[in-house]
């Protein structure tokens, strides 16, 4: 009971300091975009997206992994703080580039944007992930709402009182919220004393493969909406844009939940005992499940009222894209599991395959509804290859403690990565 307890605050903790994160953010962005205008927001939201992309695949999986394996003590603290030295310097190569670049096309301003955001999103998430490992959610909570708070704070504070240019109160503003957070994950975090080891030298990216796949695989999602303009056009790709994110707040309660139990599933001495862990707490998924149904129930409505008749195509766009977000509610915490376990390398395989599926069917069939159903059908197919590959692992398990020959199934979290951490 205490274990159940225990995730399902965990989550509420993610969900509403994710919320609140969220908010502070709005808030941030609408006073920035107002002062600046469309035309130089569009630029700096431009440079920022560029960032944020680059944050994902200098990563490729680094985070994650090491969550994993900190959670599950196969790696120190020491080891850990020192290959986010090598990962971090490796960043700040790449943001000198990204400033170059800037001042070579005339736009030096961009292209300290682009790598300001590189910078601090590495940082933050970097110091976030031993109180993720260590399951101190309400530290990781505190972490990202000081971020977002202090960057508004001071640009609020600068748009009353200077006469600098709205981009240039943004990236102030993402800077300083970055340096508070880092310096609060730091502070709670409490690193070992930094000492550069032969190890703190070595590659920070090793055996990280399954999760950068992964990764980067997610992050090409968000290439539907230009594939779609590309092959149907503008207004296509408006009708799909313009509800695409309203099934972002489901999937983020998928997120929370999977980022609380990742810890405890690899802590877990087997996968049974992973399996108990969390199983208990699943029902917390089906309000996201309800939520899913509901927008299907009230699209029409919803799509009518807040958009207008204009966007009324909109409506059955809306509809597949909740039903395909109600199975990212199942594959998303499923794919957690499986990572957690040390099978990343397969759910990323399955993962870049699916995407591609998704943005295969986003180029053919050319349309809005066609590229929702791109979305759902990709999900689908997630969901039955790591159910199928899961459903596998149990049935050679209970033949392994029925006693079959040749039926073991080995933990790789446990036999392959070991040397990875060290």
């Amino acid at each position: 009971m205490t274990r159940r307890r225990g995730l399902a605050a965990q989550t509420v903790v993610l969900i509403v300091a994710g919320a609140g994160s969220q908010a502070l953010y709005v808030v941030l962005v609408a006073l920035v975009a107002g002062r600046a205008g469309p035309a130089a927001f569009g630029m700096a939201a431009g440079a920022m997206g560029v960032g944020g992309t680059l944050v994902g695949v200098v990563d490729y999986g680094f985070n994650a992994f090491s969550v994993r394996e900190l959670a599950a003590g196969r790696i120190s603290r020491q080891i850990y703080w020192n290959r986010l030295r090598v990962l971090f310097a490796v960043t700040i190569g790449v943001a000198l580039v990204i400033v170059i670049t800037g001042v070579a096309i005339g736009r030096s301003d961009l292209g300290l944007m682009a790598a300001l955001v590189l910078l601090s999103r590495t940082a933050v998430n970097g110091v976030a992930v031993p109180l993720r490992a260590a399951r101190r959610v309400v530290k990781v909570a505190v972490v990202f709402l000081l971020e977002r708070l202090a960057a508004l704070t001071l640009a609020m504070a600068l748009l009353a009182t200077s006469t600098v240019s709205a981009v240039t109160v943004l990236w102030w503003a993402l800077a300083a919220g970055g340096l508070v957070a880092v310096t609060t994950g730091v502070f709670v975090g409490d690193p070992p004393r930094p000492r550069w080891m032969r190890t703190g030298l070595a590659d920070p990216w090793r055996a990280t493969g399954g999760y950068g796949r992964f990764s980067l695989a997610v992050s090409a999602t968000s290439l539907d909406v230009t594939l779609l303009a590309a092959t149907g056009g503008s207004t296509q790709a408006g009708i799909y844009s313009a509800v695409s994110r309203w099934t972002q707040p489901v999937q983020f309660f998928a997120q929370a939940y999977s980022s609380a139990a990742a810890p405890a599933i690899a802590q877990a001495s087997s996968s049974r005992a992973a399996w108990d862990a969390v199983r208990r707490s699943l029902w917390l998924l089906g309000g996201a499940v309800v939520s899913c149904a509901a927008l299907v129930a009230l699209a029409p409505a919803a799509v009518s009222l807040v958009l207008g008749d204009t966007y009324r195509q909109s409506a059955g766009v809306l509809t597949v894209l909740a039903i395909g977000a109600a199975v990212v509610v199942v594959n998303q915490p499923l794919a957690t599991f499986l990572q957690s376990r040390g099978h990343e390398k397969v759910v990323g395989t399955c993962t870049v395959g699916t995407v591609a599926l998704q943005l295969a069917g986003v180029w053919l069939t050319a349309g809005a509804r066609g590229a929702a159903w791109a979305y759902g059908v990709a999900q689908l197919a997630l969901t039955a290859l790591l159910g199928v590959y899961a459903l596998r692992l149990v049935r050679r398990q209970r033949r392994a403690a029925d006693g079959a020959p040749g039926a073991g199934v080995p933990e790789p979290a446990l036999a392959d990565v070991r040397g990875a951490g060290r």
